[in-house]
């Protein structure tokens, strides 16, 4: 379908960091490659190193028949991988042999605590039986 260009890494990078800020990911080290001629099957992807802190986010240019680039998929494919470094912990996790539960439980407890940072604004505070309800 097509190719993502040096502007379309733009937005798809300014997305990202705005998407660090709001889920509040700042103690990370990202850096943003802009892949031309890679050989990947993804529109974008990330790693990372949960013990260095550091985080490399790809942008792919060939989408071929996968989706046309365009602005609003740029920051659709931001927005998935820095969602990815959300739950970095877990996915780490995921891997161990035996993961210890009181870990989980923690890292359980940090995703929440910051998606209720980020959505209850949004919504009203919850009440409580833990619903949140949209303000009009």
């Amino acid at each position: 379908m097509g190719k993502a260009s040096k502007e379309h890494f733009e937005v798809f990078k300014t997305e990202c960091e705005k998407w660090v800020k709001i889920f509040g990911l700042t103690d990370w080290y990202y850096h943003y490659i802009y892949n031309e001629d890679a050989d990947s099957d993804n529109l974008a992807d990330c790693t990372w190193d949960y013990a260095s802190r550091q985080v490399v986010i790809n942008l792919y240019d060939d989408w071929g028949d996968i989706s046309e680039p365009t602005n609003e998929s740029m920051r659709e494919a931001a927005f998935h991988e820095i969602c990815h470094i959300l739950i970095a912990r877990f996915q780490d996790l995921a891997y161990l042999p035996n993961p210890p539960e009181d870990e989980i439980t923690s890292v359980g407890h940090a995703v929440i605590n910051i998606l209720q940072k980020v959505l209850c604004p949004i919504y009203d505070k919850p009440d409580c039986s833990g619903k949140c309800e949209k303000t009009t």
